[in-house]
């Protein structure tokens, strides 16, 4: 339990979907069950203006609402900013339905705290199980990945606002203008946890790479885990992301990584065959156990890599990747394969 907010943990959340999700498949596609993601936008601005003791009180009474409005369904604090509410049976009008109760409720209005007014704005991402594959992930990392995908859209909104702005006004001072457009350019390809790219900053680079270069796509292995280990601290796993990320940018100097999505990296190492990439990773791999802790438990990863040798052979390597990350993950995980040898 979260001792500020008096919410679930992670690891409960979890849990109560695993539960969610084995009934719906026993009960049939008329059983489903959904998340509702809430993040409060502008919680770090309200810690600076006001202190951290303020942003708490919001915590607080972010929480509260959320209570109120759902006062049957699992309510957990997943993140320094984050909500999350499972929800058992509620079809998809229901869903919608609750998606703008929850804005409503929360947006419309300053709320009072510490006899301030003080508006507090959330975005509300919805995600309904059971998955059509059935995998390691959990609506909440796929709600997760949505809310990045929508903070990357509202992003190049506001760049074209802002470039139609200029064009609208004919701005006088151009450095300035220039200044705050690249600022936002860069930040819209920025994964704002790792420093790493993101994949609109990944697309962007990759028709600027010669071949050839190895790609290897990586998955850590117990992100869930690390999460739930310490009473459902969201801050472990952030941790076990960034030193994961900083890893994989030492393994080249010349080497691009990529934040692909929740617990998935993307590397690329121009000048290297898969071959020389497994073996350098797998070498990695082997070190990181005295690197790589969250508390008790190691932080592992598993991959797989493949050539690059022409600009058309690009989306077969990463499908080869995929699938030998795949097959890591099934034989043992911790480990590194080479997709160019295995069968298809």
């Amino acid at each position: 339990m979260d001792q500020l907010t008096r919410t679930s943990g992670i690891g409960e959340l979890i849990e109560l979907e695993k539960r969610f999700d084995q009934s719906a498949r026993i009960q049939g596609n008329d059983h489903s069950y959904s998340l509702a993601l809430v993040d409060i936008t502008e919680l770090r601005n309200i810690n600076l203006r006001y202190g951290s003791a303020f942003g708490d009180q919001v915590l607080i009474e972010v929480a509260n609402r959320l209570r109120n409005l759902c006062p049957n369904d699992c309510i957990a604090r997943v993140g320094g900013d984050k909500f999350a509410v499972l929800i058992e049976k509620y079809d998809h009008h229901e869903v919608s339905q609750l998606k703008r109760r929850i804005r409503s409720a929360i947006n419309s209005a300053p709320h009072k705290i510490s006899e301030q007014l003080i508006p507090i704005h959330v975005r509300v991402t919805i995600r309904t199980g059971p998955q059509v594959e059935f995998d390691e992930s959990n609506l909440l990392w796929r709600a997760q990945r949505d809310a990045q995908v929508e903070l990357i859209r509202d992003f190049e909104q506001r760049l074209d606002a802002l470039e139609r702005y200029a064009l609208k006004t004919m701005l006088t001072d151009r450095a300035d203008l220039q200044t705050r457009l690249s600022k936002m350019e860069q930040l819209s390809q920025q994964d704002p946890l790792t420093g790493l790219l993101n994949r609109r900053g990944y697309e962007n680079l990759r028709s600027s790479l010669s071949v050839p270069y190895a790609l290897a796509f990586i998955d850590i292995d117990n992100l869930r885990d690390i999460n739930s280990s310490q009473g459902g601290n969201w801050a472990a796993g952030d941790r076990a992301l960034r030193s994961v990320s900083r890893l994989l940018e030492g393994i080249s100097v010349v080497g691009v990584a990529v934040r692909w999505g929740g617990d998935e990296f993307l590397l690329l190492l121009p000048g290297m065959d898969s071959d020389t990439a497994c073996e350098r990773l797998n070498s990695v791999l082997e070190q990181s156990g005295v690197q790589l802790r969250a508390g008790d438990l190691l932080v592992t990863f598993s991959g797989g890599v493949a050539s690059v040798n022409s600009d058309s052979s690009h989306p077969s390597a990463m499908a080869k990747a995929q699938q030998a990350a795949q097959q890591a993950k099934r034989t043992g995980r911790s480990r590194i394969l080479n997709g160019d040898l295995i069968d298809e």
